[in-house]
């Protein structure tokens, strides 16, 4: 017999059902993933990728976006700690590096820096991911203009274990981050 959200006791109910879909996902994140999905997917360089991406964007609100996308991407391509696993545009699975994405921008979005650096280190070694963050705080940035905003998801990731447990309420008025020594 399969046990349905229903039957689990709602102390232990996920706060996204089924992580590993794109059932649940907004339309900002929808958005975002399928511009990272085409990104990745037209690999042969031609100038055709760049400007379909920007008509969606600009579809979108956010046109002004992907200079500052096409270069976090370039990034986190080019200095890959290992073979960043992106699927298909229509595919309705969604990979843990997708997550990673989308959650650095969510973070940026949010104003958590330091988490979505945490975050991207798992993609980019350090000093890649110090630059790639001025890029992707571009993108929340405008994606933020325009209302597209991602919320923050409770994404099985090991490197939110601690920082998601550290990071103030959203209603916060000042961040305030505690280092462990």
């Amino acid at each position: 017999m399969d046990q349905t959200d229903n039957d689990v006791p709602l102390e232990r109910r996920s706060v996204f059902p089924d992580r590993n879909t794109t059932e649940k996902l907004n339309t900002s994140e929808l958005l975002m993933l399928w511009t990272i999905r085409a990104w990745v997917q037209d690999t042969h360089g031609t100038p055709t990728r760049r400007y379909k991406l920007q008509d969606g964007l600009e579809r979108a609100g956010c046109g002004d976006a992907i200079d500052s996308l096409c270069t976090l991407l370039e990034i986190v391509g080019a200095a890959g700690k290992r073979r960043i696993e992106i699927h298909a545009t229509g595919c309705l699975c969604i990979s843990t590096d997708e997550k990673r994405m989308l959650h650095t921008l969510a973070a940026q979005q949010s104003g958590h820096t330091l988490e979505a650096f945490d975050v991207l280190t798992h993609l980019i070694p350090d000093a890649a991911a110090r630059i790639a963050l001025g890029h992707a705080e571009s993108v929340a940035a405008s994606m933020t203009r325009v209302g597209l905003l991602l919320p923050d998801r409770a994404w099985c990731l090991a490197e939110l274990s601690l920082t998601h447990r550290l990071r103030a309420p959203r209603a916060a008025s000042t961040c305030v981050r505690y280092e462990l020594h």
